[in-house]
């Protein structure tokens, strides 16, 4: 699967019929403040990025890349979702309203009919209510800390795909120089509170240097305090 292209969030992208798609949650460039044009004979704003650049410094920021994958087990217990999904959303609000990506794998395989179908239609369900996009959203509700995030699903006929293939896509969308990947959030890992300061720090350190890898020590536990 790829990516849609920017300024079209209702696109749904695939890499080969019937094997995967990509469907779009949420991202940061839905006002006129970010680069774009306007649809011909429309009011339509389209954006040529999914990020709002205004807020995000490429070359100092750090964007915090996750993936998950939630498989038919997984699915067959909602509450086992919803844990899932909240690690998820942890992870973003400890990163202090720095850019983030995340890529959600939700297995689709022989989700046709009946039970199954039923499932996935709960498990992408809760997905959206948590992640999508509200359109009254305000800067005191439950989902400003989501504000600079780029949330995706891609619904695969595969029970379970390469996570280094999930982490480079994810990886590809970044908006910055520098990025933090590798926390598994099927482990229940969830980011200690100095880690977004820290990133940040390494970032400013080496921002005239060569290079775009730098490490962080112990930035994870499975403790959520």
């Amino acid at each position: 699967a790829s990516w849609p292209p920017a300024g079209n969030a209702t696109h749904i992208a695939s890499s080969v019929e019937g094997s995967a798609m990509v469907h779009l949650l949420r991202y940061p460039s839905t006002s006129k403040t970010t680069k774009g044009t306007f649809r011909r004979g429309t009011n339509q704003f389209i954006s040529s990025s999914w990020w709002d650049e205004k807020s995000i410094n490429a070359n100092e920021d750090v964007t915090l890349v996750l993936t998950l994958q939630i498989t038919s087990l997984h699915m067959k217990e909602e509450s086992l979702v919803q844990s899932l999904l909240a690690m998820a959303d942890s992870n973003i609000f400890l990163w202090s309203g720095q850019p983030s990506v995340l890529l959600i794998h939700v297995d689709s395989t022989e989700a046709d009919e009946g039970e199954k179908m039923s499932e996935l239609a709960k498990a992408l369900q809760l997905i959206k209510d948590k992640f999508e996009t509200d359109q009254k959203e305000t800067a005191s509700n439950q989902t400003f800390h989501l504000k600079n995030s780029l949330v995706a699903v891609v619904d695969s006929k595969k029970p379970v795909v390469s996570r280094k293939a999930l982490m480079n896509m994810a990886m590809h969308a970044a908006p910055t120089r520098w990025i933090v990947s590798g926390l598994e959030l099927e482990r229940g890992l969830v980011l200690s509170k100095e880690a977004s300061y820290f990133a940040i720090r390494e970032a400013k350190i080496y921002a005239d240097l060569p290079g775009h890898v730098f490490v962080i020590p112990q930035f994870a536990s499975k403790r959520d305090d």
